[in-house]
């Protein structure tokens, strides 16, 4: 099913080991019939096969891989689970983007994409995001829900991220948290316009570089600058595997907290798959 399942599930169960070591966690109480390394490692052969819902997960489980996971629980259990991932799959992810803020970086591109709970004429039936989620506005129109914002490097490795409503603007969530540990060149679409947020994000040793509007002076630009601008497009191709193949966005959500430990899980199976055909892909292109 996953060609490196087992290598997968050795980097979870290690991460998992040292955050239960550093948080005390104690072993109190029954123990539970699938480990916190196995429910992660389900959560993330649920993102990659691209299963929708928690269902046709468990009995693909029980029927398939009986081998690999022989105590499974019941399915109510299950389900509770797999949301119960999410505070160990947050603290992952930031540990993963902080390790790629190491690398050698180029540049960066910052951009948002939109996590919709349902259309703006239904938010008065949802049933979860009742006082938190908020209505916003993408290409397709309004909708009702959150925001994903990422910062990415040239790699396409994820090197920040954060959730936010869907009211929020996207130079208002590019805060000092969000580019903490970033220096050099930050290229992001006209939604990151403004003198005052570039002055800000210079006295960082950050470069932020967007595209003039139509109405604005057109002012000469570096061709290295250029070239730098001509690769955001990176950006689209990350939320493409997000939500295409990695199911980022949960349809099916019965509560908030497993809208989001699915849109964790899609996260982390992102960060744990190899992209270098894709970026072969986008460098040709």
């Amino acid at each position: 099913m996953i060609s490196n399942l087992e290598e997968i599930y050795c980097i979870i169960d290690n991460l998992t080991s040292l955050i239960d070591k550093e948080s005390k966690k104690t072993k109190i109480g029954r123990r539970k019939k699938l480990s916190r390394s196995e429910l992660l490692t389900i959560a993330i052969i649920k993102q990659t096969v691209g299963i929708e819902t928690n269902k046709q997960l468990y009995f693909l489980i029980k029927k398939y891989m009986k081998s690999e996971f022989s105590n499974l629980p019941s399915y109510q259990q299950f389900c509770a689970g797999l949301e119960s991932n999410f505070w160990h799959l947050g603290i992952i992810n930031s540990a993963i983007s902080e390790f790629n803020k190491q690398k050698m970086n180029d540049f960066f591109v910052v951009d948002s994409t939109a996590m919709p709970l349902c259309s703006l004429a239904y938010r008065g039936r949802s049933s979860i995001g009742k006082g938190i989620a908020s209505s916003g506005k993408n290409m397709n129109g309004w909708y009702y829900g959150f925001k994903l914002h990422v910062i990415i490097n040239q790699n396409m490795d994820i090197v920040s991220f954060k959730f936010t409503t869907a009211s929020i603007a996207d130079i208002v969530a590019l805060d000092e948290k969000m580019v903490r540990g970033i220096t050099g060149k930050l290229v992001g679409d006209k939604g990151y316009l403004g003198i005052e947020k570039k002055k800000e994000l210079r006295m960082k040793n950050i470069d932020l570089i967007t595209r003039a509007r139509k109405n604005m002076r057109k002012l000469p630009v570096e061709p290295k600058t250029v070239k730098v601008l001509s690769r955001r497009q990176i950006v689209e191709s990350t939320f493409g595997m997000l939500k295409d193949r990695f199911c980022l966005i949960s349809k099916k959500a019965r509560s908030l907290k497993s809208f989001f430990a699915q849109a964790m899980s899609a996260l982390l199976a992102y960060n744990l798959q190899d992209r270098s055909n894709i970026l072969r892909l986008s460098a040709i292109s």
